[in-house]
């Protein structure tokens, strides 16, 4: 997509808003605006629908004071006109409809910009990562993931090691070995990117970016352990009297069979355990607790102790599920994580330090799709050089 259908379809989000506020548009203006609905049905129909659901949300108790929903329905009925229309005097405050209209339009015109098959450049140019997913067996032999082809890769330590499909390696014991302390394999997984792993014991794990795992080839027949900094999602396969456990640099987790999300980056103040079922117990140097399904464990790395609250699994998990969910966080816990899923480098100005946003987006969407809708808040911008963001009022 060029330039000008970028600043096109921008300008008539602004139209759009101008519109819902009430305030007068040029002759011109309403005609660039109608011209633009009236060649994008798709578009122009899926609008009207998220508005007038909104609109009704929002609608006053007295229908005779004010119809929300009059606006649009006028608007829409005059997509080949372009003449003036009267002004609709409202006693209701209509400034929170326009506003929630006006995001509708924004996320809109968002997914227009960036889901047209022609789309050559985009928004906001970052650069692309070219970091890689790499394997470190036990012996310290490295293995770049992404430059192999599917199939076996390796045997070690009586397992053979097979690469799935290019986002997926699976560990399949092949004979029994002693998992002794420093003979581990490491699995890690660079910014701007995620991968999967199956156990030896055919445990699933998800890794986030950023992250890493150490596990052995073949699981002893006490226990099963791994080691893990960043994110990770586990699926664990339930055995009667062989236990799974978690290590972080703040924390043990221990499993008999279940579902869970572990959080541990070394560049966050906290380490945090959501179960989504089954059972864990959390523990640290000073107290141990069980958790219920549907909990999340939070450890500050300065302090001894967890606070145990009802999890939003929803969030905690959105990341395996190719989404990125914020609720009321602060920018710069905001910048971290989208540092680490698009590898990109934020700057964060002292003056908008603290404030606080709120969203979903779809990580196949990219950094550039993200950063155009939180530029559409109007409260931040970003200004591009490289691989490095930084954020301004």
């Amino acid at each position: 997509m060029n330039q000008n259908k970028i600043d096109q379809a921008l300008k008539v989000s602004q139209l759009f808003k101008k519109y819902l506020k009430e305030e007068t548009l040029t002759a011109q203006e309403r005609h660039e605006l109608f011209q633009w609905l009236d060649a994008h049905p798709k578009e122009r129909k899926n609008l009207q629908q998220l508005l007038s659901q909104k609109l009704n949300e929002q609608k006053a108790g007295d229908a005779k004071v004010y119809d929300p929903v009059l606006p649009y329905a006028e608007l829409t009925s005059r997509i080949a006109e372009d003449k003036p229309h009267p002004k609709i005097k409202s006693l209701y405050p209509f400034y929170k409809i326009a506003a929630a209209a006006a995001i509708i339009v924004v996320l809109s015109v968002g997914l227009l910009l960036f889901n047209q098959k022609d789309q050559q450049k985009p928004a906001i140019a970052v650069a692309n990562t070219t970091k890689t997913v790499e394997l470190t067996l036990a012996g310290g032999k490295k293995i770049n993931l992404e430059s192999h082809q599917n199939g076996v890769i390796a045997f070690a330590d009586g397992a053979t090691i097979k690469k799935e499909n290019p986002a997926l390696l699976s560990y399949q014991a092949t004979g029994a070995t002693e998992d002794v302390e420093g003979n581990l394999n490491t699995l890690a997984v660079p910014a701007g990117k995620q991968y999967q792993l199956i156990l030896p014991d055919g445990s699933k794990v998800w890794l986030n970016a950023m992250s890493k795992i150490s596990f052995p080839s073949n699981f002893n027949k006490g226990e099963r352990i791994v080691e893990v900094a960043g994110e990770a999602y586990f699926e664990v396969n339930h055995f009667a009297n062989w236990p799974f456990r978690v290590k972080t640099a703040h924390q043990l987790v221990e499993v008999l069979g279940t579902k869970f999300n572990v959080q541990a980056y070394p560049d966050e103040s906290q380490t945090a355990t959501t179960l989504v079922n089954g059972s864990v117990r959390v523990s640290d140097q000073s107290s141990s607790h069980l958790l219920k399904p549907g909990q999340i464990a939070v450890k500050s790395n300065q302090m001894a102790g967890f606070k145990i609250a009802d999890a939003d699994l929803n969030q905690a998990i959105a990341w395996k599920n190719g989404q990125l969910v914020f609720k009321d966080e602060k920018i710069e816990e905001l910048t971290r994580t989208l540092s680490r899923t698009f590898d990109v480098e934020f700057q964060v100005d002292e003056r908008i330090k603290g404030q606080h946003f709120s969203g979903t987006f779809a990580i196949k969407s990219g950094v550039e799709h993200t950063l155009r809708t939180l530029e559409q808040t109007g409260a931040i911008h970003f200004s591009i050089k490289g691989r490095r963001v930084s954020v301004i009022p």
